[in-house]
This record gives C-alpha cells, sequence and structure tokens, in this order.
C-alpha cells in the first residue's frame, strides 16, 4: 500500500513552514504546460469530455498496489499523468492542479486548486516518480491551508489557475464546489475528473474543444491507459522504455503505410508531411549519430529555429541556400530548416576542392551558406555566411512556420559530374521526392524499420534514405564515412 488517508490528515496541522514552502515552489521558474499548437486554437471556449475506464485485469492491478484506497489510486493516476505529460511536452518540471484535500479537519478551506510540482527525467524509473509523486502530493496537502493569493500578488500573477493548464481530480477524496471551480476555466487545457466504482476507476477527460479535436483526447486516453499498463505490469521499468504507441495510432500507421491505392500526396510539401509526422509521434527518435539522438519533436523544434533566423535574412521561397556542416544531426536540422524557410538546400561537401566549391555556390545563384564558424574564414566565397550554432542560443519561436512554398517549389539541388568536367546541377521539386517515399509500392515500409544512411548528403541516393525515414516515422541513424567503406565496421553498426 502506497499510503493512507491518515497521513494525510496528521501532516495538515503541521502548517508552520506553508509560507516558505510556497514562496520557494512560487520562485521557480516554471514553464507551463502547453499541449496544443497555437494553429488549433479556436476563439470560442467550449468544454467537452471524453469517458474512459480502468476496469478487469488493469483495475485488479491497481487495487492491488493500493489496497484500493482512493487516495492511493490517485496518486498512482497523478504519477502516470505525469508521465505521460513528460513525454509530450519533455518537460522535466512543471505543475500539476489538484482541488485541496477535503478529508481535512479543517473544513474552510481558503485554497480552490493548489499547485503539485513534477520533476523527472527519463532515466528515472516508474517506482522513483511514483514515490516523487506521493512526496509531492504530500508536501501539497501538508501546506494547503495557506492563502496563495497573497503570495501570487507578489508575483503579479492574478490566479493560481493561470499558472496551471492540467488539473486532475478526484470525486469524494476532493469537493464538489472546488472541482466545479477548476472545471469553471476557460485557461484549462485538460482535466481529469476521477471516481472509484467497486470494480472499476472512471475518468472523464474535460478538455478545452478550441483547443483539440476529439480524436486526439481519444489518443491521449489510450496512451494514458497504455502508459498505466506497462507501469502496473514492472513497478521498475525505466522511462526511456515506455512505449507511447496507442492501438489507434498503430492501427493508423499500419492502414496509411500498407494502402497501396492511396495516390501519394503530391499537394503536400516536405515539411508539411513532415510536421504531419512530428504530430503522431513527437517523442520517437527521428535520428540517430553516435551516441547522439534527437526525437521528431525536438528536431522539427531546432529546424522551425533555424527557419525563422533564415527569414531574417531574406530568405525566401525558390531561393537556394547552401549547407556545409560536419555534424550529420545538424545537416538534418539545417536542410528541414532551409525548406521551412521555403528555400531549396544544396549540399556541398566539406572535402570537395574549393573550385569546385566556388563553381557550385555561383553556377546555383546561393546567397547565403549555412556553416561552421571554423570554415567561416578557410574559404574566400564573398557569400554570406550563416553560423549553424547561433540557433542555440536564438530567441525565435519553436513554433511551425507559416508556409510559404508549394510541392511545385524547388526543394534541393544536387551536383552531378558534367560531360564537360564542370559540375551540373539538377533541381528537384518536393512533389518529385513526395512520389518517391510515400505511399510507394517498390519496398515495404514498417513503422518501426530503422535506416542506416550510406550516402553522403551530396548524392541523391541519400534523398530517399532521409525523407523514406523521416516522413514514415522511421528512426534515420547516421554514420562516419571510414565506417561506410569498412565491411567491418559496418557489419558491426547493423548488428
Amino acid at each position: 500500500m502506497i499510503h493512507n488517508d491518515g497521513v494525510v490528515v496528521d501532516l495538515l496541522d503541521c502548517n508552520k513552514d506553508a509560507k516558505e514552502y510556497w514562496l520557494n515552489l512560487l520562485s521557480e521558474d516554471i514553464e507551463k504546460i502547453n499541449l496544443y499548437s497555437e494553429n488549433n486554437i479556436n476563439s470560442k471556449f467550449k468544454l467537452d469530455k471524453l469517458s474512459f475506464s480502468i476496469d478487469g485485469d488493469l483495475y485488479n492491478k491497481i487495487h492491488k498496489l493500493t489496497d484500493g484506497k482512493e487516495l492511493a489510486i490517485y496518486t498512482v493516476l497523478l504519477s502516470v499523468l505525469n508521465i505521460q505529460l513528460f513525454k509530450y511536452t519533455s518537460q522535466r518540471k512543471f505543475l500539476v492542479g489538484t482541488p485541496t484535500y477535503f478529508k481535512s479537519n479543517k473544513e474552510d478551506t481558503i485554497n480552490k486548486v493548489l499547485p503539485i510540482i513534477a520533476q523527472i527525467d527519463n532515466n528515472m524509473c516508474y517506482k522513483e516518480v511514483l514515490v516523487d509523486a506521493k512526496e509531492a502530493l504530500l508536501e501539497t496537502y501538508k501546506h494547503q491551508i495557506y492563502p496563495l493569493n497573497d503570495l501570487l500578488k507578489r508575483k503579479n500573477i492574478l490566479d493560481i489557475s493561470s499558472i496551471l493548464s492540467i488539473n486532475i481530480m478526484m470525486k469524494n477524496l476532493h469537493r464538489d464546489e472546488d472541482i466545479s471551480y477548476i472545471l469553471s476555466s476557460d485557461i484549462n487545457q485538460v482535466n481529469f475528473l476521477i471516481e472509484c466504482e467497486s470494480n472499476s476507476v472512471n475518468i472523464e477527460l474535460i478538455y478545452n474543444s478550441s483547443m483539440f479535436e476529439g480524436n486526439n483526447i481519444k489518443v491521449f486516453s489510450e496512451v494514458y491507459l497504455i502508459i498505466l499498463e506497462q507501469v502496473l505490469d514492472n513497478i521498475n521499468i525505466e522511462l526511456s522504455q515506455i512505449n507511447l504507441l496507442s492501438s489507434y495510432e498503430e492501427k493508423k500507421i499500419l492502414n496509411d503505410f500498407n494502402n497501396t491505392s492511396i495516390g501519394y500526396p503530391k499537394d503536400k510539401t516536405l515539411q508539411e508531411l513532415f510536421e504531419n509526422q512530428v504530430e503522431k509521434t513527437p517523442h520517437n527518435i527521428a535520428v540517430v549519430y553516435d551516441d547522439k539522438e534527437i526525437t521528431y519533436k525536438e528536431l522539427n523544434e531546432k529546424s522551425n529555429i533555424l527557419a525563422r533566423e533564415l527569414r531574417k535574412k531574406g530568405v525566401r521561397e525558390e531561393h537556394i541556400v547552401g549547407i556545409m556542416l560536419e555534424n550529420p544531426i545538424e545537416m538534418i536540422i539545417g536542410i528541414i530548416g532551409i525548406l521551412k524557410s521555403g528555400a531549396a538546400y544544396l549540399p556541398i561537401d566539406l572535402e570537395y576542392p574549393e573550385e569546385r566549391i566556388k563553381h557550385m555556390i555561383e553556377d546555383s545563384g546561393v546567397g547565403i551558406i549555412i556553416s561552421q564558424n571554423q570554415l567561416k574564414n578557410k574559404l574566400n566565397l564573398n557569400k554570406e555566411i550563416f553560423i549553424f550554432n547561433e540557433i542555440y542560443g536564438s530567441k525565435e519561436d519553436k513554433g511551425n512556420v507559416k508556409i510559404i512554398n508549394n510541392s511545385k517549389s524547388l526543394a534541393y539541388v544536387i551536383y552531378t559530374s558534367g560531360s564537360t568536367g564542370k559540375a551540373k546541377g539538377v533541381m528537384v521539386e518536393h512533389r518529385n521526392v513526395v512520389r518517391l517515399v510515400k505511399n510507394q509500392k517498390y519496398i515495404n515500409i514498417n513503422y518501426d524499420d530503422r535506416v542506416l544512411q550510406t550516402s553522403s548528403f551530396v548524392f541523391d541516393a541519400s534523398i530517399f534514405e532521409i525523407w523514406a525515414s523521416l516522413l514514415n516515422g522511421l528512426r534515420l541513424y547516421l554514420t562516419k564515412k571510414e565506417i561506410i567503406s569498412s565491411y567491418d565496421k559496418l557489419n558491426n553498426i547493423i548488428t
């Protein structure tokens, strides 16, 4: 059993350090949880709800862990929600709202909603998350009888609800009037309302439908149950091993990939399709190089920042941006960022002779080149150089960039050896690449496939390796040239 109600009741009288506790918590710069895209917001606030249940074998497992105690069940469900929010947002520290604890000797509680702090790391196991959730909850309830609004005014915060977007509540554990108060706020994104029955736990997801589509909330509920089942099966499971793929998403991916009767999305740009994939699998690993890896969400956010930086420098549709970087993950970020800016990319091999590089740049009409600081003065190119590392200190928005190009826009230029000795540029549009990698019939693609890029970025063969991976939710592995050219080293990577 996790803990019992009496522990909390005893703690409620120990309120001497309440002010210090809340001052310390509110003094931390904790980013508000945000589950929605700005593009999805409608102007009119409207509440909707979706109901689901924990029953059967899953209920038996949670009952065994908690001995059927409501507060213990609430703690488990809170811990699972914390994991899901961490997985969805990558935030390691955040706040979740809870009403004041009902079974208090103090009937006239001052606060209607309280913040519970969550601090999570991917290396933690579920047991650690559960213990932390229990301790955070006890601390919150221990200090609940303190006028939080007085402290909030000092920080120019109008109301506690303004720093909370996700709340979790339980009937019989929390007051009806406090629950109603929380549900009346138009700031909240998603609220969990839990009710324990004799053989089940029923949950209502009450959400702001101006921010979310019902189908997205359905997926959210399915993912929640999938996480719950995994942690109840193995309390020591590491968070990095928890799978988020819901049955809905799995079926959708498999059906979409295997339905070859569907025509390819010829009216979509590469970045549109990539952003669609990010929506499906934001926390899946997108690219791996050595011991470094980057998720679809992280890849999307970094490329969005780069795209905005390029637009600030005047980059627009049909412009060509050169890119020459040593780090292949940065090359992928750069390529996507260039496309998001509206331009086309020209990959340049760092080992090319200076004369060939100059020819490619002049012949293609490149106006700006993305590179590294140490290469800025290596070549006298007489072109503007954008240092890639500047994106890491950028204050630009991470959200998706407004699309200004279309499927017929130029996507990339690759130079091949010309018959006259001069390299010749081949220009390819977005729709050509999309046709190559989406709903094609010549190779079977499964959502859990892994792709090893064996071609240099400057060769056409790399186009399929990159975009077949990133537009279909696969994991792309990048490696060094010397490994590709060595059978033994390459075999070690593959096996």
